[in-house]
């Protein structure tokens, strides 16, 4: 007998296989980055939720468009750089990162000896290295400063970050390299030099090698950054306004000062989860984003594989917890606060824990959860009417039976099988 008894154990087996389907979806889509894209909104707007104070000792010199109108067209002569230096070193500042290439000797040789000189009398500037291909999915090039300039900068460091599938920069890799993922990033050598690196950073330092025989890029301890703000959001003063003593030395004492491009169209621009319509944020600005998210310790670890999948797995079964409880109505309230909790907690996870879980196979497993638990709960709804209408068949006199039942029975919507139940009643008594 189909009674009450056993609609209840069915729908608790029922229960079962329905949170092991959704659970097989979750790891489905998880593993198979197929909403790979709901997993980067979800964590862009975590970014834009996530705010907290710009720290004051982190400041930009910009090469701006005034700085261009003023100084003339780009490439400035290396000893320009030379003056630059010479006048921030004056103020003692912690430690300078030039994000500058200078890969290739300049058409003066003074000039690069000029600026190899104020190099090695401030004695706390890192310079960057590029990592670059020689045409297009051509080879790789490490494209370090030029040996004059290396042999005096007290680091050298890269400053490429990771881009997503939708070209925008959320992760860096604290080490990569051509060969050998050895090259540390520039922000890291800037806390080295300010002995502002924090210890599990300083942990992971490894030492600096130089071009080896193959290439292939290699990338190790992916982490994603956490953003202070929209772009501008870290203070900026003009490049030429301190080349002509317009700046104060004592702003800068202290301080980690970052030198590179914000001009439209010099540098590299990237987009961000926190650019506001749309507006990319200059490469200076990234770099400063990772330093002083790696020096606060806020740099975000990104869940491995397994555990996202096994995590992903149980998320996506809490839904049976009330589902299998609750009439259908409030089991939908229930669910749909549930897939808005999960997302919300998902995009706020990185700015509480510097932690990132993809949500997106847990997010759509919550969705179907609904409409496959209503689905399983019809048809035990069925099989009991169904059996119902058997039994009232079998203690049914013939004559009655038949105009009852005036055909064989078979699987029928709700509504006939509500009509010959309430038929069968009527004739019974």
């Amino acid at each position: 007998m189909f009674g009450p008894l056993a609609v209840t154990r069915y729908l608790r087996s029922e229960a079962l296989r329905v949170a092991l389907l959704l659970a097989l979806i979750a790891v489905s889509i998880s593993g198979s980055g197929l909403l790979v894209r709901i997993d980067h909104l979800i964590f862009d707007v975590g970014q834009r939720l996530n705010r907290r104070a710009v720290p004051g000792d982190v400041l930009i010199i910009a090469i701006d468009e005034d700085s261009l109108d003023r100084l003339g067209r780009w490439p400035w002569p290396r000893d320009q750089h030379a003056r630059l230096l010479q006048a921030l070193c004056a103020s003692r500042p912690a430690a300078i990162a030039v994000d500058i290439a200078f890969s290739e000797p300049s058409s003066d040789p003074l000039a690069d000896a000029v600026l190899a000189k104020a190099l090695a009398d401030c004695g706390n500037v890192v310079l960057p290295l590029v990592i670059e291909a020689t045409r297009v999915g051509g080879q790789l090039l490490e494209s370090p400063p030029i040996p004059r300039l290396a042999a005096v900068a007290v680091g050298i460091g890269r400053t490429a970050v990771r881009l997503d599938e939708d070209g925008i920069a959320r992760a860096v890799d604290l080490r990569e390299g051509v060969g050998a993922a050895t090259w540390p990033l520039l922000a890291e050598e800037a806390l080295r030099v300010a002995r502002q690196l924090p210890a599990q950073a300083n942990a992971i330092a490894a030492p600096v090698t130089p071009l080896v025989a193959r290439h292939e890029l290699l990338r190790d301890q992916s982490r994603r950054i956490e953003f202070v703000g929209p772009p501008g959001t870290v203070p900026r003063l003009s490049y030429v306004n301190l080349l002509e003593g317009q700046i104060a030395s004592a702003v800068f004492a202290d301080k980690i000062v970052l030198v590179g491009a914000t001009a439209i169209g010099l540098g590299d621009f990237l987009p961000t989860p926190v650019s506001a319509l749309g507006q990319p944020m200059p490469g200076v600005e990234v770099l400063a984003n990772i330093l002083i998210s790696m020096r606060d310790g806020r740099l975000i670890s990104i869940l491995p594989m397994a555990p996202t999948l096994l995590l992903a797995a149980l998320l996506a079964g809490v839904p049976m917890l009330w589902l299998r409880r609750l009439m259908p109505l409030p089991g939908l309230l229930a669910s749909s606060a549930w897939v808005l909790v999960l997302g919300a907690a998902c995009a706020l996870l990185p700015g509480v824990a510097q932690l990132w879980f993809a949500p997106a196979g847990a997010l759509f497993a919550a969705l179907f959860a609904f409409p496959l638990w209503s689905w399983r709960r019809l048809e035990a709804a069925r099989r009991h009417l169904d059996q119902e209408l058997r039994q009232l068949r079998a203690i049914l006199p013939e004559s009655q039976a038949t105009q009852a039942f005036p055909a064989e029975i078979r699987r029928l919507d709700f509504g006939s099988m509500s009509f010959r139940v309430e038929r069968a009643v009527a004739l019974w008594f």
